[in-house]
């Protein structure tokens, strides 16, 4: 397989060192993993669709240390476990040329994430094209000396989309994308946390589109496809 394939996979969930403990779950051979945020406030879920593995559970306690053993080896790899079902210890990444060997963790010392047990009612939904995401991406570029660490999504009074940097009743600097997006029913104002939804976008710029669903009960959720990975972010809003 492509060993950029499994770097993608990594980083959609890893965020750049954020959350690296995880444990990979093939099952009819598609690779899963999940795993929540350290503040709790954000679960992530990645599929990548197809992975020539048999059916096993594979903790993985540093996936930015896999990701760096990547790095040695040519584009084309082979994916080998080696161990037993009933216990794999370790993975092995060979280009025919090299071969990296990755440790893996007991699964009993990754951190649990749990199901989320309710999925309220979703007041709207919406899709961000790559044109918002680029304005987003730029918003926060710009905004990054005043340590703007919060996202506003709010309407308009003709019940249009506005995304704001810097919301705030007082006189503020502060940036506004108009996404022209306009809803029958009324969104209270959401608050994220911007560098949160700046690493979603980053980790899946490959990707088109960006579906959204928000709720007024508190919880939005980002869901990311293409052909090779199904993506997931649930996030707890700021209050």
């Amino acid at each position: 397989m492509k060993k950029q394939v499994l770097k993608d996979f990594i980083k959609r969930y890893s965020f750049n060192t954020l959350m690296e403990d995880v444990i990979w779950v093939v099952k009819d051979k598609v690779l899963t993993t999940s795993v929540i945020s350290g503040c709790k406030s954000m679960i992530v879920i990645v599929k990548l669709k197809e992975m020539d593995l048999i059916d096993c559970e594979l903790g993985v306690y540093h996936s930015t240390g896999l990701n760096n053993l990547l790095n040695a080896l040519d584009d084309d790899v082979e994916v080998t476990l080696i161990g037993s079902e009933e216990k794999y210890t370790s993975v092995k990444f060979d280009d025919g040329v090299s071969e990296s060997i990755f440790t893996l963790s007991e699964t009993s010392t990754v951190p649990k994430v749990p199901t989320i047990k309710k999925i309220p009612e979703w007041d709207i939904e919406f899709v961000l094209d790559k044109s918002l995401i680029v304005k987003y991406l730029k918003s926060m570029s710009i905004l990054k000396e005043y340590s703007i660490n919060v996202v506003t999504f709010h309407m308009s009074d003709d019940k249009k989309l506005n995304i704001t940097f810097g919301y705030s009743t007082l006189n503020t600097n502060r940036i506004t994308i108009k996404t022209g997006l306009k809803f029958k029913k009324k969104l209270e104002r959401v608050e994220l946390n911007a560098d949160y939804l700046k690493s979603i976008f980053l980790s899946n710029r490959d990707c088109d589109e960006m579906k959204f669903r928000m709720s007024n009960e508190g919880l939005t959720h980002v869901a990311i496809e293409n052909d090779l990975f199904y993506s997931e972010y649930y996030m707890v809003h700021i209050v």
